[in-house]
């Protein structure tokens, strides 16, 4: 088997097609709110149970740096998930999430070329929880650099996010390694969001992360 570009065909879709035709069907995006903790994220259920759902919630500040969490949820089917910040593989933030053993990796990349994407020390995360059971495995970040990046690049209002995911076995030929190669995704999307659903009162977020011991 052959080591293969992390979110390859997510490079050409922003041209080829419009963003909704990319989402399956059934897909959803919802605003969901904790009581307990008031905070408020917005969903994305690609609307297929092995398909990874994505939760992201931002604070009300105007205009970035700032930083934003994001949980992925992912079927135990899926050997690596990745998310890309700007809908595309190139020059934006790249998350990329596995399971190693009981718990998940976190690995930030970038690429400039159509290649396996390298390590991005630009974007940091704090792991502020993460699971696995025998149906899904779960990872909950608090990213900083995931807002803007170089470029002048930045999130806007109207955003558009890009996620892939990996049925292959191994996907991941050394989990314990951050900055492992991947083997090629299996799934793609995209998924146009309105990030005003997403934000928070930035004292919310930040007792969140708190909360959560990520700081």
């Amino acid at each position: 088997m052959h080591l293969l570009p992390l979110l390859a065909t997510l490079a050409t879709l922003t041209t080829a097609l419009p963003s909704t035709s990319l989402l399956p069907r059934q897909s959803t995006t919802t605003r969901i709110c904790n009581p307990t903790t008031s905070l408020c994220h917005i969903q994305l259920s690609p609307g297929s149970p092995d398909k990874p759902l994505f939760r992201i919630a931002l604070p009300d500040t105007p205009s970035p740096p700032y930083d934003i969490i994001l949980e992925i949820v992912s079927p135990t089917s899926l050997t690596w998930t990745g998310f890309a910040w700007g809908g595309k593989m190139l020059r934006n933030p790249l998350t990329v999430v596995w399971p190693n053993g009981d718990d998940v990796m976190v690995s930030s990349r970038w690429t400039t070329f159509y290649g396996l994407p390298r390590a991005y020390p630009s974007a940091t995360y704090k792991t502020l929880r993460s699971s696995r059971n025998g149906t899904h495995w779960s990872v909950e970040v608090a990213c900083s650099g995931c807002s803007q990046w170089a470029g002048q690049q930045q999130l806007n209002d109207t955003q558009q996010f890009g996620w892939v995911s990996s049925t292959r076995t191994p996907g991941v030929p050394s989990p314990a390694n951050v900055n492992s190669p991947l083997y090629v995704h299996t799934s793609t999307g995209q998924w146009p969001v309105q990030l005003l659903e997403a934000r928070n009162a930035a004292g919310v977020l930040q007792e969140y992360v708190k909360a959560a011991g990520g700081e």
